[in-house]
């Protein structure tokens, strides 16, 4: 078995991350969706948008490309199942979700950075695993 090293697995995060970032900002910029709350600014509805379309983009391509989003293409990884088996629709949506947030992002960072080992949170959290 193969283990990717953290370096690969935290590019693949923040490449996914700022193509979520720019899809927020021309929907916010282009398009003019925004939360409009008295303690809201421009700043945080861009931040919230990112963290639903991060959230919408890694689902999809989670579930149309057998555990692989944009940035796992480029850095040539995918997610599997512990097992080796299926990913399942459980696994894609919370892994998705819980990547979605960024304190859960940075998290994870610490995690790989810390213990360099061959499981990121993310993937005790969901039972998977990342491999080529």
């Amino acid at each position: 078995m193969d283990y990717i090293n953290y370096e690969k697995r935290i590019f693949s995060y923040i490449i996914d991350f700022v193509i979520a970032f720019l899809v927020a900002l021309l929907l916010s910029v282009k398009v003019g969706i925004s939360f409009d709350f008295a303690l809201v600014t421009f700043v945080d509805s861009v931040q919230i948008l990112t963290m639903i379309c991060y959230f919408g983009i890694s689902l999809i391509f989670l579930l149309l490309f057998n555990g692989r989003t944009i940035g796992r293409m480029i850095m040539r990884i995918k997610i599997v199942d512990f097992n080796d088996g299926k990913l399942t629709f459980a696994q894609i949506f919370i892994r998705s979700l819980l990547e979605s947030f960024i304190i859960m992002g940075a998290i994870n960072v610490v995690y790989q950075l810390l213990y360099h080992g061959q499981h990121s949170f993310f993937d005790k959290a969901c039972n998977t695993k990342i491999k080529y």
